[in-house]
């Protein structure tokens, strides 16, 4: 399954937040050469991604989306 990317302009089926390049900077940045459990390819990173957006969007915020 692809990324689609929100970006804020409500796109139709979008299912992420951020592209899988964003995810990657973000770990890097974060934990550098200490990422040994880094995904080993883009569709391992997609699934990662995806998985943190269904825990993201089950919680619950205050105000609305």
């Amino acid at each position: 399954m692809a990324l689609v990317i929100e970006d804020g302009s409500i796109v139709v089926g979008a299912n992420s937040y951020v592209t899988i390049a964003e995810y990657n900077a973000w770990a890097d940045a974060r934990f550098g050469a200490a990422r040994a459990t880094a995904p080993s390819d883009d569709a391992a990173t997609e699934a990662l991604i995806l998985r943190a957006m269904d825990y993201f969007e089950e919680q619950i915020f205050k105000g609305t989306k």
